[in-house]
């Protein structure tokens, strides 16, 4: 009875143990809703939509002011004009009236057409977002603040502003809403309390009508925008990680082939010293043909991998032996460890724990942190592994270097897609290859990051799950 107890309890925790596992996993594949590359990519998108912005809404703006100096000026006695009028209770709001939308169509134009000037500053051109907030409220704040100083507070073409930013830039709601807030906040805050207009015609501006109407016109124009902005989101995480099945094809097979290329140019150094004839042992033969059935391995996975919009990183998990294993890698990155004269030393101890893992994904962890210390630093460089339990399910593994380090400033952006600081050692191919060292190391369940100080060397650092005995 007690065993069939305590056999149910360790296959309930079995069972807990690989659910939490397999949630770890479907976080880790989920795309990041603010990734640095998808906001530098807003930005992109709201600075070439600026100049046309700016445009259109200074012909809009013409238009409109040519259209009320007809209208108010050349041809004062229209319909329209005389029931403002009957409304308004006489001439001297036909006065108000008509000198306010001049002036107010004039000084629009005149700050849209200091926006346009300031775009084309090199200010102007990396602060896209201070120039939209500039616009719009060049086009609803302005008109409003003239209103008060010339006592007719009115609100202005709010539908009709917010329903045309929507339309011409329909990326980043909250710069939307920050756009929106000071207009409004302004007309149902600030004007009343400087004191609103003596026509009483103008108090329905401040009812609860016409804030339902605001509310809601704003509440449409954000929600779209930000349902849009998921829509292009979506879009943009699929192309990066087709970009990824692009790029990881040639990067995992990239290592390996130089590999091969180094024994066989050595091979053909030693034929050409020794008429026309070279040797090469069974074991790098079977070296050789050990990394050729890898890269074949690595082109099957990523293809699976990529097969489905999804992406799921199926995994082979199995029990593994780090030190055997990382004494492997080693020597399949021998050729290119001794062409940059670097030295290894490999602390990981054989009677460690094993991990639960899949060796081919491992593989690319331990060979991408390895080459890239490598080939991103000078020649001579010294590589320590290490590996050690941290608690009762976890290891703890290092790839340290003496290199020239990483800046601080770096490192928060070192394991995303593409990534590149200025004046970095680190080139576009080591930033994909971080990237997916992230993403299978969090498939696994793991950790990942980086300690290092320039001019001290780095200590990359990821965990992985110990084998569960029963």
């Amino acid at each position: 009875m007690q065993r069939t107890t305590s056999g149910k309890r360790l296959q309930e925790r079995h069972s807990w143990e690989w659910l939490q596992l397999r949630i770890r996993r479907l976080k880790a594949l989920m795309p990041s809703p603010n990734s640095t590359e998808y906001r530098q990519w807003q930005w992109q998108f709201l600075g070439d939509r600026i100049p046309f912005c700016i445009w259109l809404a200074l012909l809009t703006s013409l238009t409109f002011a040519v259209l009320h100096l007809y209208s108010l000026v050349l041809h004062p006695q229209s319909d329209q004009n005389d029931a403002l009028m009957t409304v308004m209770g006489g001439s001297s709001f036909d006065e108000l009236y008509e000198r306010f939308t001049i002036v107010s169509d004039w000084v629009s134009i005149f700050l849209i057409f200091l926006c346009l000037i300031l775009q084309r500053t090199r200010w102007g051109r990396r602060h896209p977002g201070a120039i939209f907030l500039a616009l719009s409220w060049s086009i609803t704040l302005s008109v409003q603040i003239l209103g008060t100083l010339m006592g007719l507070p009115l609100p202005g073409s709010w539908d009709f502003i917010f329903l045309a930013q929507v339309i011409v830039v329909p990326v980043n709601w909250r710069l939307h809403l920050f756009s929106q807030l000071p207009s409004v906040f302004y007309h149902f805050v600030m004007n009343p309390i400087l004191g609103p207009s003596a026509f009483p015609a103008l108090a329905d501006l401040w009812g609860f009508e016409a804030v339902l109407a605001v509310t809601w016109t704003c509440l449409i124009c954000n929600v779209a925008v930000y349902f849009y902005d998921r829509v292009q989101q979506r879009d943009f995480e699929s192309r990066r990680e087709l970009k990824l099945f692009l790029h990881a094809v040639t990067h995992d097979l990239r290592t390996p082939v130089i590999g091969t290329s180094i024994v066989l140019k050595n091979l053909l150094r030693k034929a050409e010293n020794d008429n026309s004839q070279a040797v090469m042992g069974i074991p790098k033969l079977e070296q050789l043909l050990a990394g050729n059935d890898r890269q074949l391995q690595l082109i099957n996975s990523i293809l699976e991998a990529h097969s489905s919009e999804i992406q799921p990183l199926d995994l082979d998990l199995k029990p593994l032996n780090l030190s055997l294993f990382s004494d492997a890698v080693l020597l399949d990155l021998e050729a290119l460890l001794d062409q940059n004269k670097a030295s290894v030393t490999n602390h990981i101890v054989p009677n460690l724990p094993l991990v639960l893992a899949d060796l081919n994904q491992l593989w690319r962890v331990f060979s991408n942190l390895i080459v890239n210390a490598v080939t991103h630093n000078c020649s001579g460089i010294k590589l320590t592994l290490d590996a050690e339990l941290k608690g009762y399910k976890t290891v703890y593994c290092t790839i340290q270097d003496s290199g020239m380090g990483i800046p601080i400033q770096q490192q928060r952006c070192l394991f995303e897609l593409y990534y590149r600081g200025p004046h970095s050692r680190y080139s576009t191919g080591l930033g994909m290859g971080l990237y997916l060292c992230r993403k299978i190391i969090m498939a696994h369940g793991g950790q990942i990051g980086v300690i290092s100080q320039p001019h001290a060397g780095s200590t990359f650092w990821f965990t992985l799950p110990l084998t569960t005995k029963c």
